[in-house]
């Protein structure tokens, strides 16, 4: 019996073109991030230190997923925290 799922050879590397540009798109992808966090740190250098609301070696911290997303919403809570008055 020959059907159409009995050749694993022809579906092997076909997963394996797959993979191999899933991985060349994700290498791509990072490649472009990493050019613009470096944009960015040079931007940030050239900013007063006083005006700084981070330093430039944190800018690379952009290539971890979702870092920043936890990052901002935990600085505005504390911000937030400040800015109330405490009860008594």
């Amino acid at each position: 019996m020959n059907d159409q799922y009995s050749s694993g050879a022809s579906n092997a590397a076909g997963i394996a073109a797959l993979l191999i540009g899933a991985l060349v798109v994700l290498a791509i992808t990072i490649g472009i991030l990493a050019i613009i966090a470096y944009f960015v740190s040079e931007n940030y250098k050239a900013i007063p230190q006083q005006y700084r609301k981070m330093e430039p070696g944190k800018v690379w911290l952009m290539l971890i997923p979702m870092f920043f997303c936890v990052n901002d919403s935990e600085a505005a809570v504390k911000t937030a925290m400040r800015r109330t008055p405490a009860a008594s």
